[in-house]
């Protein structure tokens, strides 16, 4: 399958209008769509979309009634937070074609986007849709961002087996294995990095990476997270110029930041300040 990128991620919340003020204060997001999906009714939401740098976010906020939504069953279950990523395919009618011959499960098939079920993809709850959205968009806004934002580094999932994963996406996706990182300390795992994309780190697209994480012991936050939420979205990091700079930048803003780091380093602002969203920060590459 030729993949293009990650077309955009979703996250969960529960106030759009308090979602966006935050998201504006401390990435700098630039919004450009928002209201109900009316070709999509049945599925009770309301939405916005905009981008922070070279990365679409769509925030949906449930409708309160019908009061059994798919959307709202997800909230009772896991809470507030990411919900799924969509890669952008050239031909959603290919990218379908292939994914049911391989025996995939979808449950979202529209003509906008389909849907893979995570019980037949190591837990990842993936999709596709076509192209990207706003395609004229240019990240390079990102340059002199106050919070000393470059762009995406990589969207982590959390799975029992990451070599299992990592080997579903380069096949089926058509991703690249650019690097594998070991972690110890309050968490201890093993990440196997997949990018997609434009391979030049100057393009305004790409490239995106996908994180596979691995948990190594049955100890620390994101044990805790598998165990809990089964294999699942569980953070988007974020390459920053200078780390002190960005936690200078987020102390000036009052926001709260979580005991531990996904990678080892860098800072984490704590999911309840961010709708159940975790967003980590780190001056680092992926390799």
């Amino acid at each position: 399958m030729n993949t293009l990128g990650i077309n955009h991620a979703t996250v969960v919340v529960d106030d759009l209008g308090t979602a966006r003020r935050r998201y504006m204060d401390v990435f700098g997001a630039v919004f450009f769509r928002e209201g109900a999906p009316s070709r999509l009714a049945e599925e009770h939401y309301d939405y916005n979309l905009f981008y922070v740098g070279n990365l679409m976010i769509e925030s949906i906020a449930p409708h309160k009634k019908p009061d059994d939504t798919v959307l709202q069953r997800f909230v009772a279950r896991y809470g507030y937070g990411y919900h799924f990523f969509h890669f952008g395919v050239e031909s959603l009618d290919a990218a379908r074609e292939e994914l049911l011959s391989r025996g995939y499960e979808l449950v979202t098939q529209n003509r906008f986007a389909i849907t893979t079920h995570p019980r037949s993809t190591h837990g990842l709850m993936l999709g596709a849709a076509e192209g990207f959205m706003n395609p004229p968009w240019d990240a390079t806004w990102v340059n002199g961002n106050a919070a000393g934002l470059r762009g995406l580094r990589s969207v982590n999932f959390v799975v029992p087996y990451a070599e299992a994963a990592a080997q579903h996406l380069t096949e089926v996706w058509g991703g690249t294995l650019v690097g594998q990182q070991r972690t110890d300390g309050a968490n201890p795992t093993s990440t196997y990095y997949i990018s997609f994309g434009p391979k030049d780190l100057g393009s305004v697209r790409g490239p995106h990476v996908v994180g596979l994480v691995q948990p190594l012991t049955e100890e620390g936050s994101v044990a805790d997270f598998l165990r809990k939420r089964q294999p699942r979205a569980y953070s988007i990091t974020w390459s920053v110029e200078d780390i002190a700079g960005t936690k200078s930048f987020l102390n000036d803003r009052a926001i709260d930041f979580a005991e531990t780091s996904l990678h080892g380093e860098g800072i984490t602002i704590s999911p309840d300040q961010m709708f159940g969203a975790v967003h980590e920060f780190s001056d680092r590459g992926v390799i």
